[in-house]
Protein backbone atom coordinates (compact mmCIF):
# COMPACT_ATOMS: atom_id res chain seq x y z
CA UNK A 1 0.00 0.00 0.00
CA UNK A 2 2.82 2.42 0.90
CA UNK A 3 4.52 1.95 -2.48
CA UNK A 4 1.25 2.41 -4.38
CA UNK A 5 0.43 5.55 -2.39
CA UNK A 6 3.87 6.98 -3.23
CA UNK A 7 3.43 6.35 -6.96
CA UNK A 8 -0.17 7.61 -6.95
CA UNK A 9 0.83 10.82 -5.20
CA UNK A 10 3.78 11.36 -7.52
CA UNK A 11 2.17 10.53 -10.87
CA UNK A 12 -1.59 10.44 -10.17
CA UNK A 13 -3.53 7.27 -9.44
CA UNK A 14 -5.50 7.58 -12.70
CA UNK A 15 -2.25 7.36 -14.65
CA UNK A 16 -1.24 4.02 -13.13
CA UNK A 17 -1.81 1.36 -15.78
CA UNK A 18 -0.36 -1.57 -13.84
CA UNK A 19 0.95 -2.05 -10.32
CA UNK A 20 2.00 -5.53 -9.19
CA UNK A 21 4.06 -6.74 -6.24
CA UNK A 22 6.28 -9.79 -6.75
CA UNK A 23 6.81 -11.50 -3.39
CA UNK A 24 7.47 -14.97 -4.82
CA UNK A 25 11.06 -14.15 -5.80
CA UNK A 26 14.23 -13.92 -3.75
CA UNK A 27 14.06 -10.13 -3.62
CA UNK A 28 10.47 -8.81 -3.33
CA UNK A 29 9.88 -5.91 -5.72
CA UNK A 30 7.20 -3.93 -7.52
CA UNK A 31 6.49 -3.56 -11.23
CA UNK A 32 4.71 -0.32 -12.07
CA UNK A 33 3.59 1.03 -15.46
CA UNK A 34 2.70 4.72 -15.45
CA UNK A 35 1.39 6.93 -18.27
CA UNK A 36 3.54 10.11 -18.30
CA UNK A 37 0.58 12.50 -18.47
CA UNK A 38 1.08 16.13 -17.48
CA UNK A 39 -1.44 18.10 -15.39
CA UNK A 40 -2.81 19.80 -18.50
CA UNK A 41 -3.37 16.45 -20.26
CA UNK A 42 -0.26 16.25 -22.45
CA UNK A 43 1.78 13.08 -22.92
CA UNK A 44 5.38 13.96 -21.99
CA UNK A 45 7.82 11.50 -20.46
CA UNK A 46 10.50 14.20 -20.34
CA UNK A 47 8.35 16.56 -18.30
CA UNK A 48 6.88 13.92 -15.98
CA UNK A 49 9.88 11.63 -15.49
CA UNK A 50 12.45 14.38 -15.95
CA UNK A 51 16.20 14.23 -16.36
CA UNK A 52 18.85 12.53 -14.22
CA UNK A 53 18.57 15.23 -11.56
CA UNK A 54 14.82 14.75 -11.25
CA UNK A 55 15.20 10.97 -11.15
CA UNK A 56 17.76 11.37 -8.38
CA UNK A 57 15.28 13.50 -6.43
CA UNK A 58 12.68 10.77 -6.93
CA UNK A 59 15.08 8.22 -5.44
CA UNK A 60 15.78 10.60 -2.54
CA UNK A 61 12.07 10.96 -1.75
CA UNK A 62 11.42 7.24 -2.02
CA UNK A 63 14.54 6.47 0.00
CA UNK A 64 13.38 8.71 2.86
CA UNK A 65 9.97 7.04 2.84
CA UNK A 66 11.50 3.55 3.03
CA UNK A 67 14.00 4.63 5.68
CA UNK A 68 11.33 6.13 7.93
CA UNK A 69 9.02 3.15 7.56
CA UNK A 70 11.38 0.17 7.32
CA UNK A 71 14.85 1.50 8.16
CA UNK A 72 16.17 0.85 4.64
CA UNK A 73 19.07 2.89 3.29
CA UNK A 74 19.11 4.65 -0.07
CA UNK A 75 21.78 3.55 -2.51
CA UNK A 76 25.01 5.54 -2.62
CA UNK A 77 24.21 8.81 -4.38
CA UNK A 78 26.41 9.50 -7.39
CA UNK A 79 28.18 6.17 -7.04
CA UNK A 80 30.25 5.14 -10.05
CA UNK A 81 30.65 1.56 -8.83
CA UNK A 82 29.91 -1.06 -11.46
CA UNK A 83 29.78 -4.05 -9.07
CA UNK A 84 31.58 -6.16 -11.62
CA UNK A 85 33.47 -8.59 -9.40
CA UNK A 86 31.55 -11.50 -10.93
CA UNK A 87 32.14 -10.08 -14.41
CA UNK A 88 35.85 -9.81 -13.70
CA UNK A 89 35.88 -13.39 -12.44
CA UNK A 90 34.29 -14.72 -15.60
CA UNK A 91 36.54 -12.44 -17.60
CA UNK A 92 39.56 -14.23 -16.17
CA UNK A 93 38.00 -17.57 -17.05
CA UNK A 94 37.29 -16.36 -20.58
CA UNK A 95 41.00 -15.72 -21.05
CA UNK A 96 41.58 -19.46 -20.74
CA UNK A 97 38.37 -20.88 -22.18
CA UNK A 98 36.62 -20.30 -25.47
CA UNK A 99 32.87 -20.15 -25.04
CA UNK A 100 30.30 -20.62 -27.79
CA UNK A 101 28.52 -17.49 -28.94
CA UNK A 102 25.49 -16.86 -26.71
CA UNK A 103 23.65 -13.73 -27.69
CA UNK A 104 19.99 -12.84 -27.78
CA UNK A 105 18.74 -9.74 -29.55
CA UNK A 106 15.37 -8.05 -29.73
CA UNK A 107 13.63 -8.44 -33.05
CA UNK A 108 10.72 -6.53 -34.52
CA UNK A 109 8.23 -8.89 -32.90
CA UNK A 110 9.57 -8.55 -29.37
CA UNK A 111 10.25 -4.86 -28.95
CA UNK A 112 8.69 -2.86 -26.13
CA UNK A 113 4.92 -2.40 -26.49
CA UNK A 114 3.68 0.99 -27.64
CA UNK A 115 1.15 2.75 -25.40
CA UNK A 116 -1.52 4.79 -27.11
CA UNK A 117 -2.28 8.35 -26.07
CA UNK A 118 -5.06 8.18 -23.44
CA UNK A 119 -8.39 9.77 -24.38
CA UNK A 120 -9.99 12.45 -22.25
CA UNK A 121 -13.06 10.25 -21.75
CA UNK A 122 -13.36 6.53 -21.06
CA UNK A 123 -9.92 6.28 -19.50
CA UNK A 124 -10.74 3.14 -17.50
CA UNK A 125 -11.61 1.12 -20.61
CA UNK A 126 -8.54 2.56 -22.30
CA UNK A 127 -6.40 1.42 -19.36
CA UNK A 128 -7.90 -2.07 -19.54
CA UNK A 129 -7.17 -2.20 -23.26
CA UNK A 130 -3.58 -1.05 -22.80
CA UNK A 131 -3.04 -3.41 -19.88
CA UNK A 132 -4.25 -6.33 -22.00
CA UNK A 133 -2.04 -5.30 -24.92
CA UNK A 134 0.99 -4.94 -22.65
CA UNK A 135 0.30 -8.31 -21.03
CA UNK A 136 0.01 -10.02 -24.41
CA UNK A 137 3.19 -8.41 -25.71
CA UNK A 138 5.20 -9.35 -22.64
CA UNK A 139 3.88 -12.91 -22.87
CA UNK A 140 5.20 -12.99 -26.44
CA UNK A 141 8.56 -11.68 -25.27
CA UNK A 142 8.68 -14.18 -22.43
CA UNK A 143 8.00 -17.12 -24.76
CA UNK A 144 10.55 -15.80 -27.25
CA UNK A 145 13.32 -15.48 -24.68
CA UNK A 146 12.38 -18.74 -23.02
CA UNK A 147 13.05 -20.51 -26.30
CA UNK A 148 16.24 -18.51 -26.88
CA UNK A 149 17.47 -19.24 -23.35
CA UNK A 150 16.91 -22.97 -23.85
CA UNK A 151 18.91 -22.86 -27.09
CA UNK A 152 21.79 -20.98 -25.47
CA UNK A 153 21.74 -23.28 -22.42
CA UNK A 154 22.02 -26.29 -24.71
CA UNK A 155 24.95 -24.64 -26.51
CA UNK A 156 26.77 -24.12 -23.23
CA UNK A 157 25.95 -27.66 -22.06
CA UNK A 158 27.22 -29.14 -25.33
CA UNK A 159 30.37 -27.04 -25.06
CA UNK A 160 31.19 -28.16 -21.52
CA UNK A 161 30.40 -31.79 -22.30
CA UNK A 162 32.72 -31.58 -25.28
CA UNK A 163 35.38 -29.86 -23.16
CA UNK A 164 35.07 -32.55 -20.48
CA UNK A 165 35.51 -35.30 -23.07
CA UNK A 166 38.52 -33.53 -24.54
CA UNK A 167 40.03 -33.12 -21.06
CA UNK A 168 39.53 -36.83 -20.29
CA UNK A 169 41.10 -37.85 -23.60
CA UNK A 170 44.02 -35.50 -22.99
CA UNK A 171 44.54 -36.85 -19.46
CA UNK A 172 44.51 -40.44 -20.77
CA UNK A 173 47.00 -39.51 -23.48
CA UNK A 174 49.28 -37.83 -20.94
CA UNK A 175 49.16 -40.91 -18.70
CA UNK A 176 50.20 -43.13 -21.61
CA UNK A 177 52.96 -40.72 -22.62
CA UNK A 178 54.16 -40.61 -19.01
CA UNK A 179 54.30 -44.41 -18.86
CA UNK A 180 56.24 -44.56 -22.13
CA UNK A 181 58.60 -41.83 -20.93
CA UNK A 182 59.31 -43.70 -17.68
CA UNK A 183 60.07 -46.86 -19.67
CA UNK A 184 62.40 -44.94 -22.00
CA UNK A 185 64.23 -43.35 -19.04
CA UNK A 186 64.60 -46.77 -17.41
CA UNK A 187 66.08 -48.27 -20.58
CA UNK A 188 68.53 -45.38 -20.92
CA UNK A 189 69.49 -45.74 -17.27
CA UNK A 190 70.15 -49.45 -17.80
CA UNK A 191 72.52 -48.64 -20.64
CA UNK A 192 74.36 -45.98 -18.61
CA UNK A 193 74.52 -47.97 -15.34
CA UNK A 194 74.41 -51.69 -16.19
CA UNK A 195 76.24 -52.60 -12.98
CA UNK A 196 73.40 -51.24 -10.86
CA UNK A 197 70.83 -53.41 -12.55
CA UNK A 198 73.20 -56.41 -12.57
CA UNK A 199 73.52 -56.06 -8.78
CA UNK A 200 69.76 -55.94 -8.39
CA UNK A 201 69.43 -59.08 -10.52
CA UNK A 202 72.00 -60.92 -8.33
CA UNK A 203 70.18 -59.82 -5.17
CA UNK A 204 66.89 -61.16 -6.45
CA UNK A 205 68.59 -64.44 -7.37
CA UNK A 206 69.98 -64.81 -3.86
CA UNK A 207 66.52 -64.43 -2.32
CA UNK A 208 64.99 -67.12 -4.54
Amino acid sequence: YLNYAFVAERFGYKNIVEFSCHCDERTPHVHCVVVPLTKDGRLSAKEVMGNRHKMSELQDSYGKLMQNKFGLQRGIKGSTATHDSVREYYGRINQRLYYPSCSMELNSETRSPQIETPPLMGREKWAERQNKAISERFNQMREHYKGEAEKQSQKVLDYFQGSKLQAEERADRLRKENTQLRATIREQDKKLHPEKYAAKTRDRGMHL
